[in-house]
C-alpha cells in the first residue's frame, strides 16, 4: 500500500492514487453509460481495494454523480474516505456560464453537502475560473467555509499559472488540478516558473514563503496520479463504467513540497 499524501497544508491525506467519477452518473458526458449500479460498484471496488481519493462535480450528471457518489461512501466509515468535488457551472437561461462569486460558491457548496448527505467536504475546488471574481476573494470564501467546517481543504482546478499566483495570495489553496498527461506535459515547466519567481521572496519573508517546488515524476508522495479518463480499461469490473482515463497530477502546495492536477 503507498504512502498517503498530505494536501497542501490541510489536515487532509489521501491515497495517492484516486477516482475520478465522471462516468459514474454523468450520463451528460457519457449518455451511452446509463447503469448506475455498475457506477457504484465501480466506486466499491475503488474503495475496496484501498484508494481513499473520489473525485466528483456538480457538473458531472449534472448532479448525479454526487448523489451516487455519497450513496457508496454512506456504506463505509466516512472519515476512511476523501471526497473531493468542484463547482463553477452555473445555466443562464440555456446557456452555462462560470461563476465564482462567493454566493454561488457558498451555496454550491451546501448543495454539495445535501446531494452527498456528509457533514463535510474534504476538499472542494473551484473547478474553472471565471472572468469577473477576484480569483483571491472566491478562494476567500473557500476558506470561509473550511473555517465552518463544511469543508477541510481548498482547490483550484484549470487555472493559468497567474490565475494561481492571483489565488493563492493569501496561502489558502492547498491543491491546483491542472491538466497533465503523457502528452501534454506542460505543466511541468509553467509551474516550475512559479517556483523560481516566488523562491527569491521566500527567502526574505516567512509570509512570502509559499514555495512551489518542481514536480518530482520519481517520488509517489510529491507526484500524484489523481484521476483517469482517455484510455480504455481492460480491468472486467472497469470494463464498460469507467473506459477512459486520464492521468492528471495533484499540485499539493506546501512550503518546499509539491505534487500537480487538472479536469
Amino acid at each position: 500500500m503507498a504512502n498517503h499524501v498530505q494536501l497542501g497544508k490541510s489536515n487532509v491525506k489521501a491515497h495517492p492514487v484516486g477516482l475520478g467519477t465522471n462516468a459514474v452518473g454523468g450520463h451528460n458526458i457519457y449518455p451511452d453509460m446509463l447503469d448506475e449500479e455498475e457506477g457504484r460498484n465501480v466506486v466499491r471496488t475503488a474503495i475496496d481495494n484501498g484508494i481513499t481519493m473520489l473525485d466528483t462535480a456538480y457538473i458531472y450528471g449534472p448532479e448525479r454523480s454526487e448523489e451516487l457518489v455519497g450513496e457508496v461512501v454512506r456504506e463505509y466509515n466516512r472519515e476512511k474516505v476523501i471526497i473531493a468535488s468542484k463547482a463553477a457551472h452555473r445555466f443562464q437561461g440555456e446557456n452555462m456560464v462560470f461563476d465564482n462569486s462567493p454566493a454561488f460558491l457558498t451555496k454550491a457548496v451546501d448543495d454539495s453537502l445535501k446531494r452527498m448527505q456528509t457533514d463535510y467536504i474534504d476538499l472542494f475546488y473551484i473547478h474553472f475560473p471565471d472572468e469577473d471574481t477576484p480569483k483571491a476573494e472566491a478562494v476567500g470564501a473557500l476558506k470561509e467555509l473550511k473555517d465552518a467546517g463544511k469543508i477541510r481543504s481548498i482547490g483550484v482546478s484549470n487555472f493559468s499559472p497567474a490565475q494561481l499566483k492571483e489565488a493563492n495570495a493569501d496561502g489558502y489553496v492547498d491543491v491546483l488540478q491542472a491538466e497533465y498527461n503523457l502528452l501534454n506535459r506542460g505543466a511541468e515547466t509553467e509551474f516550475s516558473r512559479i517556483r523560481k519567481k516566488r523562491t527569491s521572496r521566500s527567502s526574505r519573508t516567512s509570509r512570502s514563503s509559499r514555495d512551489f517546488s518542481p514536480v518530482n515524476t520519481t517520488n509517489p508522495r510529491r507526484s500524484t496520479i489523481c484521476e483517469r479518463r482517455s484510455h480504455r480499461s481492460k480491468a472486467k469490473h472497469l470494463k464498460r463504467t469507467w473506459p477512459r482515463w486520464s492521468v492528471c497530477e495533484k499540485l499539493l502546495m506546501q512550503k518546499g513540497k509539491r505534487s500537480r492536477t487538472s479536469c
